[in-house]
């Protein structure tokens, strides 16, 4: 199991122990192009399981995690996409084919969608031809 989620940057490295995994993650993104981002691994406190952070500072680099002032961020749309899109390339990175992936809320619903177009034949994200169930 692990957990992907990103890091705002009111996430202290240094309190949770975050360590950053070699290379940067590269993202596929259909309209502005290959987006990257760094990656930062801690454990969910009082046991084993990775928490994966994705680091993008202009998507998650703010004040605010979904507004500033009382305005939604006007990119909040390929902030979210990007966290889904990234998620799937994170399992090509980390070699890990999951069985189940739990996707949470509006941020991660582009997910689902990925997984049943650009992902359907990928032997890294659906190994063996079967693809993940999404909760």
């Amino acid at each position: 199991m692990r957990v992907v989620i990103l890091r705002y940057y009111r996430v202290d490295r240094g309190r949770f122990s975050l360590r950053s995994l070699p290379g940067v993650l590269a993202v596929p993104m259909v309209i502005s192009g290959t987006t990257y981002c760094g990656v930062s691994e801690g454990r969910i406190i009082g046991s084993n399981v990775p928490v994966c952070f994705l680091e993008h500072e202009g998507f998650y680099g703010r004040d605010g995690l979904y507004e500033s002032d009382n305005v939604s961020f006007l990119d909040n749309d390929n902030r979210f996409i990007f966290l889904s899109r990234a998620a799937l390339e994170l399992c090509r990175m980390l070699a890990f084919r999951p069985d189940v992936i739990h996707v949470h809320d509006w941020h991660s619903a582009a997910v689902p969608v990925h997984l049943n177009t650009l992902y359907h034949d990928d032997p890294y994200v659906c190994g063996g031809g079967s693809r993940p169930v999404c909760s």
